[in-house]
């Protein structure tokens, strides 16, 4: 009886000893390519070579189980905003349109970025009161840069 103790108690710790070398790799895995696509509607991270993953839907979004890409951060610099400027911004936040009021009728060129400085939209508008069609961007935050240095910080709902 000794002698099979033994043995069941060699193969038991075998067995821990696997268990135990496995689950230090299972949180790594070798990708053979991977990267982000960028748009104005979202991004996308992807990677080939996953072994697996795991999907879910939720009322507040997506989740992607597995393994994931790393995150970039930078900062984005963006000239001071002036409060001298003769230009309102309404209604903010905004679902499909803003409307872009001047004291002054001369040509004003504006730019939108989204939130990571990448240009969106640019145009010109000359009329004291404008509308700009925003419907096709997504959910988010915005800068709206006009040639007179005026920056306005635009959410669309």
């Amino acid at each position: 009886m000794d002698i099979i103790a033994k043995k069941n108690m060699k193969h038991s710790l075998f067995l821990l000893m696997l268990i135990a070398v496995s689950a230090n790799y299972a949180q790594s895995g070798t990708l053979s390519a991977g990267g982000d696509i960028d748009a104005s509607d979202g991004n996308i991270a992807y990677s080939i070579g996953q072994p697996f993953f795991q999907y879910s839907i939720g009322l507040d979004g997506d989740i992607n189980e597995g393994l994931q890409q790393p995150v970039e951060l930078f900062s984005l610099d963006v000239m001071a905003v002036s409060v001298s400027g003769n230009a309102t911004v309404a209604p903010n936040p905004f679902t499909s349109f803003i409307h872009l009021t001047f004291s002054t009728g001369e040509q004003i060129d504006y730019c939108v970025y989204d939130a990571f400085g990448r240009l969106i939209r640019k145009g010109s508008v000359n009329d004291l009161v404008n509308q700009l069609d925003l419907s096709d961007l997504s959910r988010g935050n915005y800068l709206l840069q006009l040639s007179n240095n005026q920056v306005f910080h635009l959410i669309k709902d």
